[in-house]
């Protein structure tokens, strides 16, 4: 039996705050290349700094120019893999803060945190840094498919998207037509969405961000034919559904609340630093719940 390590002893409010700092502003890679090159390799020199085996993943889509930058915490052998994703990349003109300054902070100090654990593990844990998901989740499509075509055994992948912005007026959450029966009216929940294949993740990932996190969480699963409808595919968790894996997306709900998604306001004095630090700290003890 571990330790847990996480809530209530970890704090990660100060290792966000620093790698926010480092991140936010435009890292497109039409109007910004330069400052998405310097997301990677901030990136790889804190999964390094952890003491994880880091490599760079060419996208082959982009004739290589951008690269996936993923970490390795091992795990006993023959110890199933399981994937922990937040996308670099923005739309062009934003800084984006939430969208996903907030999801790869959140997995840094995470792949921080793992690299301070006890091991063995009872799964291989991946970090994954990826790229181009604002032009289709190029970088995690060819992630997953490069998995699938190894046969690697997968346990199951979160993605970190978009998870700092709350709104804690009245009515200020909205959700798709019909999904927001007897659901929270106000923006201060996280939410965990899966497709009908992922249920059991979903709900697990959920109580983990509870208990963990000490948040309202709301949970969603549905055919991810719905999913595409009401706009519960773009993430990169997406690209693993494709592929057969359980995958969940960890979020605030984006432009069903945030209403600086995809523009120039989407800026750092926008998002809630203990909020994000709740979530982080819920990811870990979902982590610590399937042996890390």
């Amino acid at each position: 039996m571990r330790t847990p390590s996480a809530p209530p002893d970890w704090d990660p409010g100060p290792s966000l705050a620093r790698h926010l700092q480092a991140l936010v502003g435009d890292r497109s890679p039409l109007g910004s290349p330069e400052a998405l090159v310097k997301a990677q390799d901030h990136v790889e020199s804190v999964f390094r700094g952890a003491a994880l085996p880091t490599f760079r993943e060419p996208i082959a889509a982009s004739k290589g120019a951008w690269h996936n930058v993923i970490a390795d915490r091992a795990g006993d052998d023959g110890a199933p893999l399981f994937v922990v994703g937040a996308h670099l990349d923005t739309v062009e003109g934003t800084p984006g803060a939430d969208d996903n300054a907030s999801g790869v902070a959140a997995l840094l100090s995470l792949a921080e945190w793992a690299g301070r654990r006890p091991r063995p593990s009872a799964v291989t844990l991946r970090f994954a840094a990826f790229n181009l998901e604002e032009w289709g989740m190029v970088g995690s499509q060819e992630h997953a498919d490069a998995l699938h075509a190894a046969g690697a055994r997968l346990r199951g992948m979160i993605s970190l998207e978009m998870i700092a912005y709350v709104d804690p007026s009245p009515r200020s959450q909205r959700y798709p037509p019909g999904l927001g029966i007897g659901r929270r009216k106000i923006g201060d929940f996280i939410s965990v969405v899966g497709d009908t294949a992922s249920k059991g993740l979903v709900k697990a990932v959920g109580a983990a961000l509870e208990e963990g996190g000490g948040l309202p969480v709301e949970t969603l699963s549905l055919p991810a034919s719905a999913a595409l409808l009401v706009g519960a595919t773009l993430s990169d968790h997406s690209s693993f559904w494709r592929r057969g894996y359980p995958a969940v997306m960890v979020g605030d709900t984006a432009f069903y609340r945030n209403p600086h998604y995809h523009l120039p306001t989407d800026a750092l004095e926008t998002l809630s630093l203990p909020f994000l630090s709740k979530v982080t700290r819920g990811v870990a003890r979902f982590l610590e719940t399937i042996g890390v």
